[in-house]
């Protein structure tokens, strides 16, 4: 199988999509975002004519009012991948969603999924309260996690109280991976300049193209505010919009500095794995970049 990451705007769904194009390959998608269902514009999901033309797995398969965990996402991953081989073609998984692709590539910790009625009680809590309740409970999962993760909070918080036990010590014993052959990692990076301005220019197109109206549509559908999908980038900025609390201006631009942290999180992850290839994408680079994973989908299939 092969991976490939990067930071979020650096054009992986471009080149994945263009590899599908020249080689038996399906595409397996690692977004935390483009699972949900009814979220478009924000999500950057591809085209309902591309995934009519190349097999596309992993997109709007929940609702958004559901929390899609890393455990699900890595149960569903492998089961589609399998198939993918079963069918004698070459899955290639692609994303930036680290901890789906943790969970996916290197296991996840021990601990259970959590009682779908415990979630919904944390949820109906100030973020703010969250993150001091896990302070108290678990203070090592609390320092791992940003005070305003809420969909992490909620989840550390839901295990401590379903377990008794802090999240920090189930990740103390991480489950293997639930792939059984090899990974052949590839990460697609950019100069940081080239990186920000299209992270800019893809911030300013969503509220461009209607990401408040999207926001307004999926409330006015019954979707609550405090929807998991909804604390995604983009959509937590929309929605802030909407309330009156910040300029649809403000709102972009709030938008593209959360999406530049992410991508620095993001890239700071890749270069901690030495498995992972890099793979230059600086306007003179791209054709290296294609090359060399169409050598190695070409070795394989």
């Amino acid at each position: 199988m092969v991976f490939l990451g990067g930071p979020t705007a650096v054009g992986k769904g471009a080149l994945a999509i263009r590899l599908a194009g020249a080689f038996p390959v399906e595409l397996v998608l690692c977004d935390s975002v483009k699972v949900y269902r009814g979220l478009e514009i924000g999500a950057n999901k591809p085209s309902l004519e591309l995934r009519a033309k190349v097999p596309i797995h992993l997109v709007d398969v929940c609702d958004p009012a559901e929390r899609f965990s890393a455990g699900r996402y890595a149960r569903l991953a492998a089961e589609a991948v399998a198939g993918i081989h079963d069918r004698g073609r070459i899955p290639l998984v692609v994303g930036g969603t680290l901890l789906f692709a943790r969970a996916l590539l290197d296991g996840l910790s021990g601990a259970p999924e959590t009682d779908s009625d415990i979630e919904r009680g944390l949820e109906a809590l100030e973020t703010g309260e969250l993150a001091e309740r896990l302070r108290r409970c678990d203070p090592v999962s609390a320092d791992r996690i940003h005070p305003h993760d809420r969909q992490r909070l909620v989840r550390a918080l839901a295990v401590h109280l379903q377990t008794g036990r802090g999240l920090s010590e189930w990740n103390a014993e991480t489950a293997p991976g639930p792939l059984g052959g090899p990974v052949i990692r590839f990460a697609l990076i950019r100069p940081r300049g080239d990186l920000y301005a299209r992270i800019d220019e893809r911030s300013g197109r969503m509220f461009e193209r209607g990401l408040v109206e999207e926001v307004r549509g999926l409330l006015e559908s019954g979707i609550p505010p405090s929807a998991p999908a909804l604390e995604s980038i983009g959509y937590t900025q929309a929605a802030a919009c909407l309330r009156g609390d910040i300029s649809p201006e403000r709102a972009m631009e709030d938008t593209a500095t959360a999406t530049r942290r992410l991508a620095k999180r993001q890239l700071t992850w890749i270069r901690s794995d030495p498995r992972f290839v890099m793979l230059e994408a600086d306007p003179t680079g791209e054709e290296s970049a294609y090359d060399a994973l169409a050598r190695r989908l070409g070795a394989i299939s």
